[in-house]
């Protein structure tokens, strides 16, 4: 639960963001949100917007978890640190206030960001979807890492897959039997399947997620690691789960 006192550093922060050069009025409003929606926090020398996530791990303030789904607002040395989807909900109603040039599309862009984050959230607090992951990462005796590229790659084929007690489900899957019942009406999510239990959540955000998740798990083994090609397919995975993203249009 934010304080008084934390929404009023929030509030500062966003101000200047707001009005990031006095002399132009120019907004960093549309450079925040782009920036927050690849996952990268945005700093001035006043005021910044930070997540443990970012996938430049040097722009992790020390206040945040690396290995967490945080987020901080800082202002003048103080700072405020809350879950993404609390800090996207809170951008979206700040806003919603108080934005007036480019209202429309800086709006939209508050909508994609709290899907998005929400998304994220809920799959964090799940245990499905790093239980069906770790299982599958080293599943059935292969090397650790080799399955995990091909689930990736299979993914990227829009083909679900399946490995023992796990697996990760497409409801657009072109081979309708190789789809779940939970999922035939919801065409464009994913769900992540472990032991009989699972979470369903939009096509975009799974990616971020299993992308988030290969970063942290798949270890680097020397030279001829395939954790490159791995986290590459990752990367290609989310660009085109965008085209599926029903969070990030406020659906």
């Amino acid at each position: 639960m934010l304080s008084a006192d934390d929404r009023e550093i929030m509030r500062a922060c966003m101000g200047v963001l707001y009005v990031s050069d006095d002399l132009r009025y120019e907004s960093c409003l549309d450079i925040l949100i782009d920036s927050l929606l690849r996952f990268e926090g945005v700093g001035l020398e006043m005021a910044g917007v930070y997540l443990g996530c970012d996938v430049d791990i040097l722009s992790i303030p020390d206040c945040l978890d690396p290995y967490g789904f945080d987020m901080s607002f800082e202002y003048m040395g103080e700072y405020v640190v809350c879950s993404m989807a609390e800090g996207a909900k809170y951008i979206e109603e700040w806003c919603d206030r108080e934005v007036v040039t480019d209202r429309g599309a800086v709006i939209e862009g508050c909508k994609k960001l709290v899907g998005l984050y929400g998304g994220m959230s809920d799959l964090t607090l799940s245990e499905m979807p790093g239980k069906c992951l770790s299982d599958m990462l080293v599943g059935s005796g292969l090397n650790e890492g080799d399955y995990i590229e091909v689930v990736v790659e299979s993914l990227l084929r829009c083909e679900g897959v399946g490995l023992g007690m796990s697996g990760v489900y497409l409801g657009c899957d072109g081979n309708s039997e190789d789809i779940p019942a939970y999922l035939r009406c919801e065409k464009y999510k994913m769900s992540f399947d472990f032991a009989g239990e699972y979470v369903v959540c939009p096509m975009f955000v799974g990616a971020c997620y299993i992308r988030d998740w290969c970063e942290k798990n798949v270890c680097c083994k020397g030279f001829n690691s395939r954790r490159g090609k791995i986290m590459g397919a990752c990367n290609n995975l989310v660009r085109l789960y965008e085209g599926f993203d029903d969070a990030r249009h406020g659906v």
